[in-house]
């Protein structure tokens, strides 16, 4: 997906400097205009990347962070914190439970116009004190929050409502040399 988003950053954004970070970065990586980088080396590279002072962040498959425990949620929400624009993308918001949603609109800096995390844990997620802690796994009001979400936050397109605007779709076969050819053959055979 990161070379999709250069070749896409290329595109619409002709003369801007496009790097793709990995883990061998050098200094001038963290110059270019768009920086591109995947969550799992976001904590690695965070005090770097706050430095650089950009204004936007764009989040894309921001499901990954729906755990607010997790390192990379707290790297992202770090990073999301001083920029002025702060874009999250995902086909499925939240896969499970209302809980999910929690730190990406925290990191988005959405949550206060929910209620804030308490008010929005109890009223949509039924949060509640257990004898192990608090208990965030329910669902409730979700036509509402269905609703406040559209108001403040969230844009759905379905398939079908853009199909029209999409490029027809390409098939490319790819072929790559195998290292294991016996263990390949070998597991096909007893397939």
């Amino acid at each position: 997906l990161k070379l999709n988003w250069r070749r896409e950053a290329q595109k619409w954004l002709p003369g801007k400097s496009v790097s793709v970070l990995n883990g061998k970065n050098r200094a001038e990586d963290f110059s270019a205009a768009v920086v591109i980088i995947n969550y799992d080396n976001l904590k690695k590279n965070l005090e770097t990347l706050e430095k650089i002072g950009f204004k936007a962040i764009v989040c894309d498959e921001s499901h990954y962070l729906k755990n607010f425990k997790a390192q990379r949620t707290e790297a992202a929400k770090a990073l999301c914190a001083r920029r002025e624009y702060r874009l999250f993308l995902t086909g499925t918001p939240l896969l499970n439970r209302p809980q999910e949603l929690l730190s990406q609109l925290g990191a988005m800096g959405r949550l206060d116009e929910l209620g804030g995390f308490w008010p929005f844990a109890k009223r949509y997620c039924q949060a509640y004190k257990s004898r192990w802690g608090w208990d965030m796994s329910g669902a409730a009001h979700l036509d509402e929050l269905n609703e406040k979400l559209r108001a403040t936050c969230y844009v759905r397109r379905n398939k079908a409502d853009v199909l029209k605007e999409l490029p027809a779709k390409q098939r490319a076969t790819v072929p790559v040399e195998l290292s294991n050819c016996a263990e390949y053959d070998r597991a096909q055979r007893e397939l």
